[in-house]
């Protein structure tokens, strides 16, 4: 049975590194020399595939060469060179300029924040219509929307 793929390239699909054991592939190896070449302060690095579990949320990352901190988490879906280079374009201060970089980095801080709060005002708010509900009715069960309430 073929499913389109010889093993020459499933094996061709990962680059091995027979000091570790561990492999990656060639689209992120490319990927990788790519953002070397074209940022040499950033690297991509990944969490090795015989470590990883199924479900690891952010496989990949992109790191500060010089101290190894991690810039940016990334999910395997955007491990892609769309996704990372537009991320590295917005976050470059050569390109963009300091202030511009910063006012986006506050801007994005600022509305993560305000969707954490509508979060919780509305979680209050569904608790706080459930309580007048309780404090009006003369029964001593019912139902509120999905839940029973007694």
């Amino acid at each position: 049975m073929s499913f389109g793929l010889t093993e020459q390239a499933i094996n061709s699909a990962y680059i091995l590194d027979p000091e570790s054991g561990t492999g990656m592939s060639q689209d992120h190896q490319f990927l990788a020399q790519s953002i070397a070449e074209r940022y040499p302060n950033v690297r991509l690095a990944q969490v090795p595939l015989n470590v990883r579990d199924k479900r690891e949320e952010f496989p990949f990352a992109l790191t500060d060469a010089l101290t190894g901190a991690v810039l940016k988490e990334l999910r395997e879906n955007e491990c892609n060179i769309r996704f990372v280079y537009q991320w590295l374009y917005e976050h470059d201060t050569a390109a963009r300029g300091v202030k511009a970089v910063y006012d986006k980095f506050q801007a994005d801080k600022a509305a993560k924040a305000k969707i954490k709060n509508d979060a919780i005002l509305e979680k209050r708010n569904e608790n706080l219509d459930i309580f007048h509900t309780i404090a009006r009715s003369p029964l001593h069960t019912f139902k509120h929307g999905d839940r029973k309430v007694g």
